[in-house]
């Protein structure tokens, strides 16, 4: 109760944007360490270089968006800018699976011009400010879809954690501890790219809080058929054994993204068994090497 009645004073209007930049200084000068996100309200500029520029919407509950207010875009997943630049830029189609309030999808729109994208995000509240994020930045070449990937097309349940913030995590898996249910129309890849009568697909972006496989097992026929470059969030090793058992007769390699390069690994659960960054890249083994990948 307390929590909820200090969030709401910050954002009144004026208080606000006050202590944003009273927190901002003292955390600047190192005599703020805490692990706390300050809850800011506004437009926030994101800035990765001089050519990929773009702003985000933030209620105060945005986690990733209030998180590069607070500590700059280096706060949010930094291993992944290189990486993912070099993809969006030879992708004539890229799939957005689990956008979230849409950085990626944003940053993909700024980085390519010719390149299409599609950003799925199940959670009505969420989605809302992903289309906001959208029309903020005129990213005519983006389309949202209040869907969930799966392995079928229907209409389903859907856990939200319950939180004052916006989430990075929901998930058709009851695992969180505290969460609402919602109803969510999931559909399969397969079905969407049918449906879009899409001719290409050449990069999948999936962050689905561990329904990951589900994904993947819904879209076979588009992977094997157009053959993308695949970034995945894994979060434990059951979800790598899932994914392994599922891509290993489509002749993929793995490759866990780290800071400033690729490490190749024999085995997504040996990965996520040795280290905390969970995002993998999987390439198709005719694509392993090239020279993009190495540089």
């Amino acid at each position: 109760m307390i929590r909820k009645l200090a969030f709401h004073f910050l954002m009144s209007p004026g208080i606000n944007e006050l202590f944003g930049y009273l927190y901002k200084a003292l955390r600047n000068l190192g005599l703020l360490k805490s692990k706390f996100i300050y809850p800011y309200r506004g437009t926030i500029r994101i800035r990765i270089n001089e050519q990929i520029k773009f702003k985000m919407f933030s209620n105060g509950g945005d986690t990733i968006a209030t998180r590069i207010y607070q500590d700059g875009v280096g706060a949010f997943e930094p291993e992944m800018g290189p990486v993912f630049k070099k993809l969006i830029e030879r992708a004539g189609v890229f799939l957005d699976i689990g956008a979230n309030t849409g950085f990626y999808s944003l940053m993909a729109d700024q980085i390519s011009r010719n390149c299409i994208v599609h950003a799925f995000e199940p959670v009505p509240s969420i989605f809302e400010t992903l289309k906001q994020n959208i029309n903020l930045n005129n990213c005519r070449k983006v389309t949202p879809h209040l869907l969930a990937l799966s392995n079928e097309t229907k209409t389903s349940s859907f856990f939200v954690p319950k939180s004052i913030r916006i989430s990075t995590g929901a998930s058709q898996i009851a695992h969180f501890e505290d969460s609402d249910e919602i109803s969510c129309q999931l559909i399969r890849l397969d079905d969407f790219v049918k449906i879009h009568n899409l001719q290409n697909v050449d990069f999948l972006k999936i962050d689905t809080e561990s329904t990951e496989p589900l994904v993947l097992e819904g879209g076979l026929q588009t992977i094997s058929m157009f053959r993308p470059y695949i970034i995945l969030e894994i979060l434990n090793n059951n979800v790598a054994a899932q994914i392994e058992n599922l891509i290993a007769p489509l002749n993929y390699r793995y490759f866990q993204i780290v800071p400033g390069k690729l490490n190749p690994i024999s085995s997504l659960e040996l990965g996520v068994s040795r280290d905390t960054n969970w995002n993998f890249l999987l390439v198709p083994q005719e694509k392993a090497y090239n020279t993009f990948l190495e540089s």
